[in-house]
């Protein structure tokens, strides 16, 4: 069997498929080369197979030998058999992230609305100057951001408080 590819041979693992079992096997016996055909770079696989013999799935000696074989590549040596490689992390942390992110704005957004809601009353009054100056980028940078650092603060402050303790005597 050739391949062509300019990969080497040490990246491939000669691997049968038994048709019967669904199981997939080493290659008892095969060799594995690269060679030149023609103009091009292959991998030469090398093995013998008899007709109804190891290789040959129906173990019948009718002529026809059943014989899927191919290269497979070895499993990384980091993940047990049997288990998923560790992958999806950077998309569950992207998509935490970014509902974050759009949970932050809503809220932030919602609490804009309300706040700006007394100032429209307000200024129907005396008209709608304070209240067209009054925009989501302003209640960032005036209430949001503040509160949020009012609230870490008090949070580090009261971890960072011992309990008295009272010596009876």
């Amino acid at each position: 069997m050739f391949v062509h590819t300019s990969i080497e041979p040490d990246n491939y693992l000669p691997r049968k498929f038994n048709s019967v079992t669904g199981e997939f096997s080493d290659v008892l016996g095969s060799s594995l080369s690269q060679v030149t055909v023609g103009s091009s770079q292959a991998l030469k696989l090398s093995y013998s197979s008899t007709d109804g013999g190891r290789h040959d799935d129906d173990g019948e000696v009718n002529g026809v030998i059943v014989d899927p074989v191919g290269l497979a590549t070895e499993q990384p040596k980091t993940s047990m058999p049997g288990q998923l490689a560790n992958t999806g992390i950077a998309t569950v942390i992207t998509t935490f992230l970014a509902g974050s992110i759009i949970a932050s704005v809503a809220y932030t957004y919602i609490d804009y609305r309300n706040h700006k809601k007394p100032l429209i009353a307000a200024d129907k009054e005396i008209g709608a100057r304070d209240a067209k100056k009054y925009t989501y980028w302003h209640h960032l940078r005036v209430v949001s951001f503040p509160l949020a650092q009012y609230r870490l603060r008090v949070i580090i402050e009261e971890k960072k408080r011992t309990p008295k303790t009272e010596t009876l005597s």
